[in-house]
């Protein structure tokens, strides 16, 4: 279950000490398992269902985190509404996964919107997700333009590039200046859909219906305890990024 360290403009607790958090987290997170499946050994839940649960119940701690500090919260109508994908996402990712998702960066005083940001223990990949239609086809049209084929007919979209770029050059200037050396990777992923003809870059791939088992694994591939140089990187994203926030009271 992947750490979500910051969540649009939210304040975050992972902001003010990234190093403890992300280091209590799986500790918590394993103590409050065994403590839900104890309560629940009576009802008779199979493995699965009792982790689905407990993972629903968990997702508001992980909330908590991600939206308020000890003494900040953020006003109140900035609040969205939680974003199914993300909750799932998190659910599917390793415990030494650190999440940044719909941060704005901030570079030389220009905002930077991210879609989606992943540290792993070894690599930083930037994401941009394509939600369409369940089952519709994708197709780049022009460096500007994509089209989408659904039941209903063809819809205009921008080229997720666009925003993708952006984004990718953000994270690896901040890294640099902060002389951290870690691989820094872009994707593009549409989980619904499937995409043809969109290969923008030979440093980009893509990710749709057809291979989101396959992104999972990369993802997955090297388990690993939470490295010195990836919290490192977290704490320097997360000094970029835009928060909105007031005192609790």
């Amino acid at each position: 279950m992947a750490q979500l360290i910051k969540l649009n403009h939210y304040p975050s607790r992972y902001e003010t000490n990234v190093y403890r958090y992300a280091g209590r987290f799986t500790q918590i997170k394993t103590r409050r398992y065994q403590e839900f499946a104890e309560k629940n050994a009576h009802r008779g839940l199979d493995v699965q269902t009792l982790k689905t649960k407990f993972h629903e119940a968990f997702f508001q701690k992980q909330l908590l985190w991600a939206t308020t500090t000890p003494s900040l919260e953020p006003p109140a109508d900035e609040m969205k509404p939680t974003d199914p994908f993300i909750k799932q996402l998190l659910r599917l990712l390793d415990d030494t996964t650190l999440v940044l998702y719909h941060p704005t960066f901030l570079v030389d005083d220009t905002e930077i919107d991210g879609d989606l940001i992943l540290l792993t223990p070894f690599t930083v990949w930037c994401i941009q997700t394509v939600f369409g239609e369940s089952a519709s086809v994708l197709q780049g049209v022009n460096t500007r333009k994509w089209q989408e084929i659904t039941s209903n007919g063809i819809r205009q979209l921008d080229n997720p590039y666009l925003a993708l770029d952006p984004a990718v050059h953000a994270v690896q200037r901040i890294l640099t200046e902060n002389d951290l050396d870690i691989p820094v990777k872009a994707c593009l992923l549409a989980p619904e859909s499937y995409v043809e003809f969109a290969k923008y870059s030979e440093a980009y791939d893509i990710y749709d219906r057809t291979t989101m088992k396959v992104w999972l694994s990369l993802m997955n591939r090297h388990r690993s305890p939470l490295k010195h140089g990836q919290l490192r990187c977290a704490e320097c994203l997360l000094v970029h990024t835009k928060t909105s926030a007031k005192a609790r009271i």
